[in-house]
């Protein structure tokens, strides 16, 4: 960025002047240092992990651990990329209209969780299957290391949006940074765990427990601003939980993820419940202002009743 800066002062047809004690550059200032130490916090949630397991248990281990990572957090960070893009600007075109604005926050709680759902059933149902066809049956995960891969997936999708979202709207980017930099206390609990039981799933474990951490962290930080889109929230990751751990119990205990008959019954049924929660949210729709721009009238307007 300061390259980026130095050559547009350089090559610039109009002479400026960079001046530094204006109050838009102190106010950028204190909007922005703070997400230096928030990408911090999410490069140690995201690669320290990998330098525990290599210094513990060894370069084979490191490498069938990075892979497995891998396999998981790529389809995480597209969807959290996806879920921000569409989550930021619903929420800041209503910063103006309290009650819609609540309104979409508790649209945005019941679904964002329904998407991380559906994302850890997936890696449930299918890690097994697809993961040895794409890089050999040397990385065919155990059975543990699915479900903590799935519950990862999960919690880290989960305790982004639409906190994220609501705290950069308000400019409380310490209180973003301080979320993110509780996660990094997975390590903690990976090396108390790795140190007993020295495994991958050990490692897997820790950083599951820093994501709930994490999660738990996010809800406090923004107990003021979601105001009742909390309790929705609370109930979709419950939700969401119960169905993560019947597959997980399937998955453990059944053929649910080796096979693809019943990997893809429990999908249809994971599929059933959450699209069930889906369709009691729609009421929501109207209230969050969506079916009322859709006709034209124009955007502001009041919520209308509630839906609990």
């Amino acid at each position: 960025m300061f390259g980026l800066a130095l050559a547009g002062r350089i090559f610039s047809n109009t002479p400026y002047r960079w001046r530094f004690r204006t109050p838009l550059f102190a106010k950028a200032f204190y909007f922005g240092y703070p997400l230096m130490f928030n990408g911090l916090g999410l490069a140690v949630s995201s690669l320290a992990d990998r330098f525990l397991v290599g210094a513990m248990l060894g370069l084979p281990a490191l490498g069938v651990y990075s892979v497995l990572m891998l396999v998981m957090t790529i389809p995480v960070s597209i969807g959290s990329r996806i879920v921000s893009s569409v989550t930021l600007p619903m929420l800041l075109n209503r910063t103006g209209a309290p009650a819609a604005l609540q309104a979409r926050l508790k649209l945005a709680s019941r679904t964002i969780p329904l998407v991380a759902a559906t994302l850890g059933a997936g890696i449930l149902a299918l890690f097994n299957i697809v993961v040895p066809l794409v890089f050999g049956h040397n990385f065919v995960a155990s059975r543990w290391m699915v479900v903590l891969l799935a519950f990862s997936a999960f919690f880290r999708m989960a305790r982004g949006d639409p906190g994220t979202a609501i705290l950069m709207i308000e400019g409380r980017t310490k209180r973003l940074a301080l979320a993110n930099l509780i996660v990094g206390g997975g390590l903690i609990f990976a090396a108390a765990f790795m140190a007993f039981a020295p495994t991958i799933e050990a490692a897997t474990l820790g950083r599951c427990l820093g994501e709930v951490l994490g999660l738990a962290a996010m809800l406090y930080l923004t107990r003021s601003m979601m105001k009742a889109a909390i309790r929705d929230n609370l109930l979709t990751i419950g939700l969401s939980s119960v169905v993560l751990c019947l597959g997980g119990a399937f998955v453990v205990l059944g053929s649910v993820g080796n096979k693809i008959a019943p990997s893809l019954a429990f999908l249809c049924l994971a599929a059933a419940v959450l699209g069930f929660w889906v369709l009691r949210s729609r009421p929501l729709m109207a209230e969050a202002g969506f079916s009322v721009l859709s006709r034209g009238a124009p955007p502001g307007g009041q919520a209308t009743r509630s839906s609990g």
